[in-house]
């Protein structure tokens, strides 16, 4: 396990190196940040997905990663990302290590997403006793093995008149759209086929 997170964390910052330093805009709310925070679960490395409210001006009830509006006052957007996940599912920041960013993604909604990987420093009974979600923001959060999620076979390519999207099914769940592309960005680079111009 530790070599896997030690090769990602390399191809991490190969292909995303400079995103620490691009700054969070005063005023511009359509800055975001996302989490893939990576742990030991009970079937090999896990992450979190998460059912946003259906109370949320933008994107409700849609399936997403844990992450949200980015402030001033983060040093920058993987602090954005793990602040915004504590907030959501009460999982400690401080038990989080960030290992780098995928590239970032922007929204139909004029969004620009800053997506980042953690590791949850945090056993797996631990985990589930701090777990437990702001119902404000999240309806439902769930464990998904990551294993699926890096497998380039998995996601489907998705042409709806003029829109492209990738989308992939797991436990009866379909994730699409910006989470689904985020997600095929970790395994693009996980399996080295992706191309940066």
């Amino acid at each position: 396990m530790k070599n896997f997170y030690k090769n990602l964390e390399k191809k991490l910052l190969k292909f995303c190196p400079d995103i620490n330093k691009k700054k969070i805009l005063d005023g511009n709310s359509l800055q975001s940040a996302s989490l893939i925070l990576l742990f030991e679960g009970k079937n090999g490395i896990s992450f979190f997905l998460t059912k946003r409210s259906k109370n949320l001006k933008s994107h409700p009830g849609q399936i997403s990663l844990p992450g949200g509006k980015a402030e001033l006052f983060d040093k920058n957007f993987g602090e954005t990302a793990r602040r915004e996940t504590e907030e959501e599912i009460g999982l400690p920041k401080s038990k989080m290590k960030h290992l780098g960013y995928l590239p970032s993604v922007y929204t139909k909604t004029n969004y620009v997403i800053f997506p980042s990987v953690a590791i949850l420093k945090l056993n797996y009974a631990d985990i589930m006793s701090n777990l437990k979600i702001c119902e404000q923001e999240v309806e439902k959060v769930w464990i998904e093995p990551i294993y699926k999620f890096i497998d380039l076979k998995s996601y489907d390519k998705v042409t709806n008149q003029d829109k492209i999207y990738w989308k992939i099914e797991s436990n009866n769940k379909i994730v699409w759209g910006a989470t689904a592309m985020i997600l095929n960005n970790l395994a693009l680079i996980i399996n080295n086929s992706f191309y940066s111009d």
